[in-house]
């Protein structure tokens, strides 16, 4: 994986904070199982790679894919549910104790009414497993502001679990209605998954909720940027909200509430291939397209939001030991 126009740049690595693996079910896939020998192809990819490289090469500064944040499609889905408790562990045992995947327990309040006893049960048998929460209002088509989800978010406060919400710029995952719920309880990282999906105009909402969380101190909101800048099923390398939600970031010195993401292996990264690129060229084109923008972008302080966004932030927010 070579990142080409930026030279001898301390880049620590990567942490993808948003992938996942289950049944994915899309027309031209029905019910597909994603496995852990799909996001696998990505956490080595620099063994094939000449070592006699110039010092400006990923495998030089970076050395490895660190870490993916990974949830379980099973638990959103409604063929596969198991329920929360048997679920999520079931989802531990096909990572098979691997500390490259480090999983958030993806909870059900739709399913459960707010009830959080088998959530509980779950971490007790597994103290040290999980890293935080995931919910998805629209796989449950339960509006993200409802009370089903406060007894979650106390739970939360209490594991000091950060919560991952999909967010989306309208409907049930609006992201007016999660800063609304993450009012309720300040204290809890609540990261925004995909920065409101649905292009420029979703992603300037969460830009917009982002900053007021911000100005008025009375929610702890934070940003991923899976799906965000996208055209024609892949990354661009114009990143017009990415640029929007950086320059509000620096305003408030909150840099470390942005987050590398892609969603793998949704997409471009396993589930549908664009442009003629194979699922490893598309992820290459997500972290050469992001970097290369800080470069161009923010030349003086390249090295603290490149090393922040993709790698410093994650350790940070989930409790990641380097």
């Amino acid at each position: 994986m070579i990142i080409n126009s930026v030279q001898n740049i301390p880049f620590k690595g990567i942490i993808d904070t948003h992938v996942h693996l289950g049944h994915w079910y899309k027309a031209s896939k029905p019910g597909h199982y994603y496995g852990k020998d799909t996001t696998d192809d990505f956490r080595a990819p620099f063994k094939n790679i000449n070592a006699d490289l110039e010092a400006d090469t990923f495998v030089k500064n970076a050395e490895k894919l660190d870490s993916m944040l990974v949830s379980d499609l099973d638990v959103m889905s409604e063929e596969y549910y198991k329920g929360e408790f048997f679920g999520n562990e079931d989802f531990l045992k096909t990572i098979e104790d691997d500390p490259f995947y480090i999983p958030l327990a993806v909870c059900r309040p739709d399913k459960t009414d707010g009830d959080t006893k088998d959530i509980e049960k779950l971490l007790e048998k597994y103290p040290k497993s999980f890293a935080g929460f995931k919910f998805h209002p629209e796989a449950m088509n339960l509006p993200a502001d409802d009370k089903k989800y406060e007894p979650y978010m106390k739970l939360a406060s209490k594991k000091n679990f950060p919560c991952m919400f999909h967010s989306e710029g309208e409907g049930v995952s609006d992201v007016d209605a999660i800063y609304r719920l993450a009012k309720k309880f300040p204290d809890v990282p609540v990261i925004l998954a995909h920065m409101g999906a649905g292009g420029a105009f979703c992603h300037q909402k969460a830009i917009d909720v982002f900053e007021e969380s911000l100005k008025n101190n009375d929610a702890n909101l934070y940003v991923d940027l899976s799906w965000v800048d996208w055209e024609n099923g892949l990354p661009s390398y114009e990143k017009p909200s990415v640029k929007k939600v950086v320059d509000v970031a620096l305003k408030y010195n909150a840099l470390d509430k942005i987050l590398f993401a892609t969603d793998t292996p949704l997409g471009c990264f396993g589930e549908n291939p664009e442009g003629g690129k194979s699922a490893f060229e598309a992820y290459e084109m997500s972290v050469d397209s992001l970097q290369n923008f800080i470069k161009r972008n923010y030349p003086e302080n390249y090295n603290e939001i490149l090393n922040g966004i993709f790698h410093d932030n994650a350790t940070k927010l989930f409790n990641i030991e380097e």
